[in-house]
């Protein structure tokens, strides 16, 4: 099943990290500016199975038991 099999986690980056309050974003000037629509739309979308890629088979069990719990509350009321 695909669901099951581990993906390796991305390779990390040269980028720096960003210290809390700091914008990675600069202009020219060094000033700060907000980000526009191009640099916000960067990440492609993901796929709803893709959000449990690392998850362990015990993990996507008590996943499972959430929903059917959930259910049951929700067929109850």
């Amino acid at each position: 099943m695909a669901i099951f099999k581990k993906k390796q986690p991305p390779e990390p980056t040269d980028e720096k990290p960003v210290k809390d309050g700091e914008s990675s974003e600069k202009g020219s000037n060094g000033e700060d500016h907000a980000p526009n629509k191009e640099t916000e739309n960067k990440l492609p979308p993901v796929g709803f199975t893709e959000l449990f890629r690392y998850s362990t088979k015990f993990e996507l069990f008590l996943d499972f038991i959430g929903l059917v719990c959930a259910a049951a509350s929700g067929a109850s009321q």
